[in-house]
């Protein structure tokens, strides 16, 4: 019935960044903010049924057979990976990217990061049993030891021949990675939400019984999500001002010319969402308002920001 019984929250530390376009978090902060949020509820799993996924997108995350990261996750705007986005347009072509895959955004897209990794990391990317690409696959993974991905986080990644459901795993080849590589991206959920058992060591670390029945749901990426939220099943426009931000819009499969990056809506089998972001938005606002108001709590520096600006001729 849409009832909200109780919520929390649990804080992040920021993400590390650099001048050189470093932007990483350890993926362990995720699953420990989620075991705390879970426990500080203190209700226990009695009256759960579910629990659902959502998260940012577009990361590069490489988890060993243990299920331990090998290094921290590459986050959506990560740009470090500059001089192999350069090739690939050489290499490859931009134009031939953006048909295939509907997504290229140059050292911002996971086939740059994955070259660099490829460059700078060979031997964890072969030690990698699985690349995860979200925050959600990796609590997903966390919670129930399946890689998994959604049709919305997959498209954005620029990997993903949207419509054929399947990873372009001749593109890899062609950008200088090796063949064995798409094996270990994560498993597409294209007949609708992955869902798996809640496994005991999981429960426990939720602070609940080893063996509470809770199924796990990989829901669409936050992209996906916001716009299930805004648009539901419809076509039409909004604007999505979070810690990135875009302009999209949700239609059908309509030819595109680049200008926006298209990727499958979580609706609709034959829909897609057109979306003009930027990687900071809100994380802009938090910036400046700390550096206005630095004394003043969050809340209270985003309303004397929001006066100022108003007030502005």
């Amino acid at each position: 019935e849409g009832v909200v019984h109780s919520e929390t929250k649990h804080p992040l530390h920021p993400p590390a960044s650099a001048a050189s376009g470093y932007a990483e978090q350890r993926a362990e902060q995720w699953s420990n903010a989620t075991a705390a949020a879970c426990r500080s509820l203190g209700e226990g799993p009695g009256g759960v049924d579910a629990i659902a996924l959502s998260g940012q997108m577009q990361s590069v995350l490489l988890v060993d057979v243990d299920g331990q990261p090998l290094l921290p996750a590459l986050l959506y705007s990560d740009s470090r990976a500059t001089a192999e986005a350069s090739r690939l347009e050489e290499v490859i072509g931009r134009d031939r990217l953006l048909r295939e895959t509907c997504n290229w955004k140059g050292a911002v897209s996971v086939l740059p990061k994955l070259c660099w990794l490829h460059a700078h990391h060979p031997d964890l990317l072969e030690r990698a049993a699985h690349v995860l690409l979200g925050a959600h696959d990796w609590l997903y993974f966390w919670l129930t030891g399946e890689a998994v991905t959604d049709p919305t986080n997959a498209s954005v990644t620029g990997l993903l021949r949207p419509w054929a459901d399947e990873w372009a795993a001749d593109l890899l080849v062609e950008a200088g990675l090796p063949a064995w590589l798409a094996k270990k991206l994560p498993a597409l959920s294209t007949s609708g939400p992955a869902m798996a058992w809640l496994q005991p060591a999981a429960a426990a670390r939720l602070g609940w019984p080893a063996n509470s029945r809770v199924r796990v749901c990989h829901g669409a990426g936050d992209l996906g999500a916001a716009t299930v939220g805004a648009l539901g099943g419809t076509s039409g426009t909004y604007c999505y001002l979070g810690t990135s931000g875009w302009v999209a819009t949700q239609q059908g499969d309509e030819a595109h010319d680049g200008r926006a990056f298209r990727v499958r809506a979580a609706t609709r089998q034959r829909s897609a969402v057109l979306a003009a972001p930027t990687t900071t938005a809100g994380g802009n606002l938090r910036w400046l308002a700390g550096i206005l108001w630095p004394g003043l709590p969050e809340g209270v520096a985003y309303a004397a920001l929001e006066a100022e600006a108003s007030a502005a001729p």
